[in-house]
């Protein structure tokens, strides 16, 4: 009877072992989207634990460091952190003539660049000091290619 029917049961068992295996591709997506979500979450908070000098630190780039923000992996999602941040009514953390010196794809590289260069000290105070930062920055990764 088995043989007779096999090509119905094994039909039936290798849907099921598709459905099996997609079902677990995105239980590990969703999995890994909450934990993106909370790794954020935690970081936009300790951000305003800084702004309410419930912990020590600066707002701004080292504020970002301080909050956890060079765990992140992706650009997309430090910006995220930026946006939320600036949703609740306080100053977006980045100033707003980053983007001059800047482009989107470099940010999450300067700010684990800055972090291992000047720690959590806040090292620039104005468009002009941040200008020679991002300059001493792209010398950085320019020597550390050739």
């Amino acid at each position: 009877m088995i043989l007779d029917n096999k090509e119905w049961i094994l039909s039936g068992i290798g849907i099921a072992v598709i459905i099996f295996v997609i079902n677990i591709i995105f239980r590990s997506r969703d999995k890994k989207q909450k934990q993106k979500e909370e790794q954020i979450k935690g970081i936009v908070q300790r951000y305003f634990d800084i702004l309410d000098n419930k912990i020590m630190g600066y707002a701004g780039i080292p504020g970002l460091i301080q909050s956890g923000a060079t765990q992140l992996c992706k650009n997309k999602d430090l910006t995220k952190v930026c946006e939320i941040i600036a949703q609740y009514g306080t100053p977006y953390p980045l100033p707003g003539y980053i983007w001059k010196y800047l482009k989107k794809k470099e940010l999450l590289k300067f700010v684990k660049w800055y972090t291992n260069k000047f720690a959590h000290d806040r090292h620039y105070s104005n468009e002009q000091e941040f200008a020679t930062l991002v300059q001493k920055y792209r010398k950085d990764r320019l020597n550390k290619s050739l």
